[in-house]
C-alpha cells in the first residue's frame, strides 16, 4: 500500500467551507498550523503528496515554488512523488484562468516539481508541445519519469509486475479480520456527547407481579430515522454508491453492512421487540439546472435538494415512538450532502428530519420514554432546539441539557460494523469512549468555532448567540465518572533553576481514578499554552493524549512527556521559534478549560 499525504496545503481552510475553492492564506498562517503535519510525515517518508486546488499567494499549489520547491522537496528534503488532484492542470486553464492553455500550463506544472498529472487529457499535447517549442526542457520530464520509476522499484513492481489477484481479493477484503478491526475502531470512534439518565438501557423484559401467574412483559425499542436502516449512507463518501466507485453501482454488499436496525435485531435479545419507522426523507435528486457535463467533459453529478416533510412517514415514527420503550432516532448526512463537489451551505438537518426530531422529542417529555438522538454524519451538524435544549441568549453555554430532550452519540461514518457497535453502546455491552475531533456549533453563524483561535476577540459572544459551542474538541461521556488530581511537573529541567532549554522534555503526572461503578476509559488530554507570545496564538493546544481503561475504584498515575520543541509559535517571518518565557500545561477531560487541571512551567 502506498501512503497518500493530502491535500497539500491548506486545502482545509477554503473559503465558505466549500470543496475545490479557493485558500489563499499567509506563509505565517500555513507555518503556524497547516504544514507541521506535512512535514512530520514528509520526514517520515510518505510515499506520495496529492496537490490542493488552492492558491497560495496567488499562485496555485500546482505551480507554487515556494510551496513545493523551497519547502517540500527544499527544506524538508522530499524526494517521493508530487501527484496532482483531478484536472489541476486543466483547471487553471478553464476555471482559475492563470495559464493561458494547456501548453503553458502542461510546461509550469512539470517544472514545478508534479510528477503525476491526474485526469488532463489536454497535458499530454501540451507537454509535447512544450518541449518543441523550447517552454520545457525534456530533462525535466526525465527527471519525474525517474521518481515514478524509482517508486515503482522500490514496490517490487519490476521483479514482480503483479496484478490484483481476484481469489485473494474475495478471501481478504470483508473477511472476518477486517470487520473485526472496523467493529473495535467504531466502539472506539463513537462519542456519547450527552447522556440524560435513560443511557445504558436495559433491554431484558421487565419482571411480572409475583402471583399473577403473567409472563415478563417484553420492552420495545423504536428504531426510527432516514439513517436507521441506510446500509451505504453509514459508509460515507467513497464507498459504493457514492458515484466515484463505477464498478459497484448499487453500493456495498448489503449482506456485509450492520446498520442500526440490524444491530438492535441482532442484540435485543427475545426479550425485547424492535420497531422500525423511516420517518423522514433527506433529500430528492434533481438534473443539474448548469447541464449534464462540466467544462472538461465529466458529467454533472444530480443536486440533492431538501426532501419535504412527509406526513405519513412522520406520523408512522410518531405512532411506534409512543409504543415503545426506547425511542432510538437516527439522523444525520447523505453522501450527496458531504461528498466531493458537494458541499453544504448549511449545518441543519435537511429534508424532513428535524420535523422527525422535534416529534420524538414531544413525545418523550410527554411519556416519560427515553430518547437517543445518533447522528451519522461526516462534519459537525446543528441538532435542533428541541434536542440540544436552549440556555437563552444571556446564558453562558448555548445548549441546555435540561430543556433538550434525551441523550446525543455521534456516529462519523462508522462503517460496516457500525451499527452494531452503535446498539452496542446504546445496551451497554460497550462503554462508549470516543471524543470530538471537532467542535459542534450551535449555529452556523458561529463559525469558525474550533477551540484553538487566534487570542484577542472583543467578548466572547455575538449580540444574539453567545460564542460558546454545542459541543467542544476533546468532549465525550462515558458509563463512568472520573477524578482528576492536580497535574505536576517531575522532571525534565536540565537548568539548577528549575527552568527547562529547548532541547528538553517536560515529564508530568496526573491522579486519575474511575469514581464511578462500571470499568471505562477515560482519553486523558494534555494541552500547552504559551502565557505571553511576542506575536499573535492561540490560547491552548492539544499536544498529547493518552487512552487509560480503569477498573472501578481504581487509581492509576497518567504520565506525559511533552518537548519543549514541541511548544512553537510562528514569528512574523514564518519562522518557528520556542520563546522564553511562562508555560501552562493544562491536563483533563476535554479542551474547555473548566475541563483543565493547570500547572505551569518556565522555558529559559
Amino acid at each position: 500500500i502506498l501512503a497518500c499525504a493530502k491535500h497539500f496545503a491548506g486545502y482545509s481552510e477554503t473559503q465558505g467551507g466549500r470543496d475545490a475553492s479557493e485558500a489563499d492564506l499567509s506563509h505565517r498562517k500555513l507555518e503556524s498550523w497547516f504544514l507541521p503535519p506535512f512535514e512530520r510525515i514528509a520526514k517520515e517518508g510518505c510515499g506520495t503528496f496529492m496537490l490542493g486546488y488552492e492558491s497560495i499567494e496567488g499562485v496555485p499549489v500546482t505551480f507554487n515554488k515556494w510551496l513545493l520547491t523551497d519547502k517540500l522537496r527544499g527544506a524538508w528534503k522530499y524526494n517521493g512523488t508530487l501527484i496532482t488532484d483531478w484536472d489541476n492542470v486543466g483547471r487553471s486553464v478553464w476555471e482559475q484562468k492563470v495559464k493561458p492553455d494547456y501548453v503553458h500550463a502542461a510546461a509550469d506544472a512539470v517544472k514545478a516539481g508534479n510528477d503525476l498529472v491526474m485526469t488532463t487529457p489536454g497535458f499530454y499535447d501540451g507537454a509535447i508541445e512544450a518541449v518543441h517549442t523550447g517552454l520545457l526542457d525534456e530533462s525535466l520530464i526525465d527527471e519525474a519519469v525517474a521518481r515514478i520509476l524509482a517508486l515503482k522499484f522500490r514496490l517490487g513492481l519490476f521483479e514482480d509486475p503483479r496484478l490484483p489477484d481476484e481469489k485473494r481479493i474475495k478471501a481478504v477484503i470483508g473477511s472476518e479480520d477486517h470487520r473485526r478491526v472496523n467493529l473495535e475502531l467504531a466502539r472506539e470512534a463513537v462519542a456519547l456527547l450527552r447522556n440524560d439518565g435513560g443511557l445504558p438501557f436495559d433491554a431484558a423484559p421487565a419482571e411480572a407481579i409475583p402471583g399473577s401467574g403473567d409472563a415478563p412483559a417484553r420492552k420495545r425499542i423504536a428504531v426510527v430515522g432516514p439513517l436507521a436502516d441506510d446500509a451505504q449512507n453509514q459508509l460515507g463518501d467513497w464507498a459504493g454508491s457514492s458515484g466515484q466507485v463505477g464498478w459497484m453501482p448499487d453500493g456495498h454488499p448489503r449482506g456485509m453492512i450492520t446498520t442500526v436496525l440490524d444491530g438492535f435485531r441482532a442484540l435485543a435479545g427475545d426479550g425485547c421487540e424492535v420497531t422500525y419507522a423511516r420517518g423522514a426523507n433527506v433529500i430528492d435528486l434533481v438534473p443539474d439546472p448548469e447541464g449534464e457535463f462540466y467544462p472538461d467533459g465529466q458529467p454533472h453529478p444530480k443536486i440533492g435538494v431538501s426532501a419535504p416533510v412527509d406526513r405519513a412517514l412522520l406520523d408512522e415514527a410518531v405512532a411506534a415512538a409512543r409504543e415503545a420503550d426506547l425511542i432510538v432516532a437516527v439522523v444525520g448526512d447523505v453522501v450527496q450532502l458531504v461528498g466531493e463537489t458537494c458541499s453544504t451551505a448549511t449545518l441543519e438537518l435537511l429534508g424532513g428530519q428535524n420535523a422527525l426530531l422535534d416529534a420524538l422529542a414531544d413525545v418523550s417529555r410527554e411519556t416519560g420514554k427515553p430518547m437517543v438522538t445518533v447522528l451519522v454524519s461526516s462534519k459537525p451538524q446543528v441538532l435542533p432546539r428541541s434536542i440540544v435544549g436552549d440556555s437563552g441568549v444571556l446564558a453562558g453555554r448555548c445548549n441546555d441539557p435540561k430543556s433538550g430532550a434525551g441523550s446525543i452519540l455521534w456516529a462519523p461514518n462508522p462503517g460496516m460494523e457500525g451499527g452494531q457497535a452503535i446498539a452496542e453502546i446504546i445496551l451497554g455491552e460497550v462503554n462508549p469512549s470516543g471524543r470530538l475531533p471537532i467542535t459542534f456549533p450551535c449555529h452556523a453563524g458561529q463559525l469558525p468555532v474550533y477551540y484553538n483561535q487566534i487570542r484577542g476577540q472583543h467578548g466572547n459572544r455575538y449580540a444574539d448567540l453567545t460564542q460558546d459551542p454545542a459541543f467542544a474538541f476533546g468532549e465525550g461521556e462515558g458509563y463512568t465518572t472520573f477524578a482528576y488530581g492536580e497535574p505536576t511537573i517531575v522532571g525534565g529541567a536540565s537548568n539548577a533553576d528549575g527552568t527547562f532549554a529547548q532541547t528538553d522534555t517536560v515529564h508530568a503526572e496526573i491522579a486519575l481514578t474511575n469514581t464511578g461503578r462500571r470499568a471505562g476509559t477515560e482519553v486523558v488530554q494534555a494541552y500547552v499554552g504559551d502565557v505571553v507570545t511576542s506575536y499573535s496564538w492561540a490560547d491552548r493546544e492539544l499536544k498529547a493524549f493518552r487512552r487509560v481503561t480503569l477498573e472501578p475504584g481504581e487509581t492509576a498515575t497518567v504520565v506525559f512527556d511533552i518537548p519543549v520543541c514541541d511548544c512553537t509559535i510562528a514569528d512574523a517571518d514564518a519562522n518557528r521559534i520556542v520563546e522564553p518565557g511562562e508555560f501552562e500545561l493544562l491536563i483533563g477531560h476535554s479542551s474547555r478549560r473548566d475541563d483543565l487541571k493547570r500547572t505551569t512551567f518556565t522555558v529559559a
